[in-house]
């Protein structure tokens, strides 16, 4: 007796005992990709290996592929900071055109003009990025203007940075880099502490904001490590 189906995706035998056997065989016809629908053609035996699975969000701002092992559907964010050097800019990415803007995190105070920095570098980068841009590292004369620069600063996510006042001797004696007369100081307990940080070496001795006591300072070393700041 003949077995044959008709399929041509399928091994068709006699077995003495059971009689024909239709064995399925599309199973061969699997790629290992587990987002594409593999078939096989009865007509010609052919595998056949669907469209990917779509799974595109609606989100131009996302990287949509499917995960070839799970099947499942995956939407990555754009990193629009990426190809952006400048620590003073936020990169995010319009979700209508999928394209990458930048845009300086601003303040004003009286008739100061701050630009915010969130990325982290050591004093004397961020002081050359202020100079860039014009500016010089911020120089907070007063509490008050310290407290309303310490608000803004917070609510970014940089509570701790640079300001615009060293010890450029590291003979203990500081001064805003601007020239501003050091009238009103905010120093932490124990601070300014210059030399400590370098063994009582006479090295320059920068001052970070935001280290105790909301806007008050703290001195230490000017290298080796790394802040967010600000430019006025």
């Amino acid at each position: 007796a003949s077995c044959n189906d008709g399929s041509a995706c399928t091994d068709d035998s006699c077995d003495p005992a059971l009689g024909c056997q239709n064995v399925d065989i599309s199973a061969s016809c699997d790629d290992g990709d587990a987002c594409t629908a593999d078939t096989c053609d009865p007509a010609t035996g052919e595998c056949l290996h669907g469209e990917p699975t779509a799974c595109d969000d609606g989100n131009k701002c996302t990287d949509d592929a499917c995960d070839p092992d799970t099947g499942a559907c995956e939407y990555v964010d754009v990193d629009c900071s990426a190809n952006d050097a400048d620590p003073c800019t936020f990169d995010f990415c319009v979700p209508d055109t999928g394209l990458c803007e930048r845009v300086e995190a601003t303040a004003t105070l009286g008739t100061g003009y701050l630009v915010m920095c969130t990325g982290a570098l050591p004093f004397e980068d961020a002081r050359t990025t202020c100079q860039d841009k014009g500016m010089e590292l911020a120089s907070l004369e007063t509490s008050e203007i310290a407290s309303a620069v310490q608000s803004f600063a917070s609510a970014l996510g940089m509570a701790q940075h640079w300001i615009g006042l060293a010890d450029e001797d590291g003979d203990g004696t500081f001064e805003w880099l601007d020239g501003t007369a050091l009238d009103e100081t905010q120093w932490c307990s124990g601070t300014p502490r210059a030399g400590y940080a370098n063994e009582g070496t006479t090295v320059k001795e920068c001052v970070v904001a935001g280290s105790c006591n909301d806007a008050d300072w703290v001195d230490g070393p000017c290298t080796d490590i790394e802040y967010p700041f600000i430019c006025e």
